[in-house]
């Protein structure tokens, strides 16, 4: 026996079977956890700071890793963990954000958030300010870059500088020391800045070559180091030397002209 739908049977299977694509990728929606960051409100006198991740409708069976980064100062615990406390010493009345990574959620779900403090224009404590933050491409951008910090100390005569050098995750031996003193001769030897107003700081190692410039003022404190990579992960390359250039070998002498003399 056959059975034949009335038409309006059959629009309303239709129907059902055109939902289910669109009903499959609501659901998939619904089950990735939105990720947040809890910070304070402001960037203290030079204390810690505790930054919260809440990863909200979240599997309890997820094994979840968190990956932070800060702009300033430094993580002194919680690293791998939901929560991190920041020492803020150096930043004072400077904004700080913190940028999370959250690994081990569904497919397809996005795992950053990003989030930051404000600063706090109240204290009274003069402020160390970040002038610039750069990766070393070349020895003249590197120059321009630390051209900014000698102009900014030219404005402000009682204040000291602070190049803090980080090396790569890939780095010679001693390599951000080496870039530092570079860093040093030029400002000194080159632009005659004042040795006694410049602080040069190996900072450690961070994923890529990082400098990092500072302005302190008197009375202000100086800046907090802050390396992302621990020294155990850090791979020591070799340093290329340049090998001098081969001179070319010396010509043969000239034959000397003359001879026997011819006979008369």
């Amino acid at each position: 026996m056959n059975f034949r739908a009335s038409p309006l049977a059959a629009a309303l299977i239709l129907s059902a079977l055109a939902a289910l694509p669109a009903a499959h990728d609501a659901r998939a929606r619904q089950t990735c956890p939105q990720v947040s960051i809890e910070c304070p409100d402001v960037t203290g006198d030079g204390k810690e700071l505790t930054f919260r991740a809440v990863v909200a409708d979240a599997d309890p069976s997820l094994s979840l890793t968190y990956d932070w980064e800060v702009s300033g100062g430094t993580i002194t615990s919680g690293h791998g963990t939901a929560s991190i406390t920041v020492d803020t010493m150096g930043f004072e009345g400077q904004s700080v954000s913190a940028r999370l990574s959250v690994g081990g959620l569904p497919e397809g779900c996005e795992g950053d958030a990003e989030a930051c403090t404000s600063a706090d224009h109240n204290s009274d404590l003069p402020v160390t300010r970040l002038v610039g933050s750069f990766g070393s491409t070349n020895a003249e951008a590197d120059r321009a870059n630390l051209d900014a910090l000698y102009d900014a100390l030219q404005l402000e005569p009682g204040a000291q500088g602070y190049v803090v050098v980080y090396a790569g995750r890939r780095a010679t031996a001693g390599e951000a020391s080496k870039r530092g003193e570079r860093a040093r001769r030029y400002l000194v030897d080159e632009k005659s800045l004042e040795a006694a107003r410049l602080v040069v700081l190996d900072g450690g190692h961070r994923d890529e070559v990082t400098y990092e410039l500072f302005v302190v003022p008197t009375g202000a404190h100086p800046p907090s180091l802050s390396p992302t990579v621990d020294p155990s992960e850090v791979e020591i390359i070799r340093e290329e030397r340049r090998r001098p250039a081969r001179k070319p070998p010396a010509s043969a002498p000239a034959p000397k002209t003359g001879g026997a003399k011819p006979n008369p």
